[in-house]
């Protein structure tokens, strides 16, 4: 195997792994939004839950 070949497999193999990251760095960003977001609806849920326990 020559050195070009070679060369151009580690750099097609880095994009690969460099897509990847950016592929993971999203989805743990949408995941969070996520988690944030459920954290709101539980906080609002209990607000309404102990309105109504009040009443």
């Amino acid at each position: 195997m020559d050195t070009e070949k070679m060369k151009s497999i580690v750099k097609k193999t880095s994009e690969k792994v460099e897509d990847a990251g950016k592929d993971l760095e999203k989805a743990g960003k949408d995941a969070k939004a996520a988690v944030e977001e459920a954290g709101r609806e539980v906080k609002k849920s209990a607000r309404k839950a102990k309105r109504e326990a009040s009443e």
